[in-house]
């Protein structure tokens, strides 16, 4: 409902004033194929080169792999890319749909630590059920069945920050 996927059963669902949302969807929907690697974070970010090929960098998109087609990327490259594009962007509300999932636990870290350090001042709702990426958040909403079963911090769930 918060990415606009689904409508609310009973009642609506607003933002506050100049929120941007941007949501990561698990089936990469947002990347052109047949365009670069490149060209995909500065038409997602409207940035300049040298700001894109950094934030690329920080999710291990470097050298000549920023010019290859979105399309040969392979499953981990591409959620790297559209993660980078989020990250890069103007939003400032980020909702995360296991962001994580399809990566070796050496790729997940090093994908959390790029997201703290692109996602400096912006907020984000992630949805995953892995141990690394809760790392880097401040509270965690525990759900069963559809309702919050724990309201508590990584830390009081015995989750040590790495």
């Amino acid at each position: 409902m918060l990415a606009g996927e689904l409508s609310a059963v009973l009642g609506d669902v607003r933002f506050g004033h100049q929120v941007e949302v941007g949501y990561f969807a698990q089936e990469h929907d947002n990347l052109v194929p047949d365009a670069s690697v490149l060209d995909n974070q500065r038409t997602a970010t409207g940035a300049d080169d040298g700001t894109c090929r950094s934030v690329l960098g920080m999710f291990g998109l470097r050298g000549d792999k920023v010019h290859q087609p979105a399309g040969s990327l392979s499953g981990g490259e591409r959620t790297k890319l559209s993660l980078a594009m989020l990250a890069g962007g103007r939003h400032n509300l980020l909702l995360l749909d296991e962001p994580t999932s399809s990566m070796d636990q050496g790729s997940e870290k090093k994908v959390v630590a790029a997201l703290q350090e692109a996602c400096v001042g912006k907020t984000m709702l992630v949805v995953t059920h892995r141990n690394p990426i809760l790392t880097m958040v401040d509270r965690v909403f525990v759900l069963e069945n559809g309702a919050i079963v724990a309201d508590q911090t990584p830390q009081q769930l015995g989750i040590k920050k790495t």
